[in-house]
């Protein structure tokens, strides 16, 4: 999945990874987060879950959905490609 943060707001990969665990169980195989440059904070990550049954409990029903990690900002949404495919391969890395 996809995930973006709020701009002067990004969460490390140990609060995402905390809070998936937190609310659904031990479900994150990986964690990837945009490369900045010094003093620049990132904007967005990817998670890759150990199993695609987990992307429907995360979205609830939705297209994206908000939640609040250590009162910062994180939505998440299906990872698609630039051609607007969604990723079949969860191997790529930032």
């Amino acid at each position: 999945m996809f995930l973006t943060f709020s701009r002067g707001h990004p969460l490390t990969r140990e609060e995402i990874i905390n809070f998936f665990i937190s609310k659904w169980g031990d479900v994150v195989q990986d964690v990837f987060i945009e490369r900045t440059r010094p003093g620049q904070d990132p904007q967005f990550g990817r998670i890759v879950f150990t199993t695609s049954t987990v992307i429907p409990r995360v979205l609830n029903g939705q297209s994206r959905a908000k939640f609040l990690v250590n009162r910062k900002h994180l939505w998440a949404r299906i990872y698609m490609n630039r051609h607007g495919e969604k990723r079949k391969s969860q191997s790529m890395k930032f």
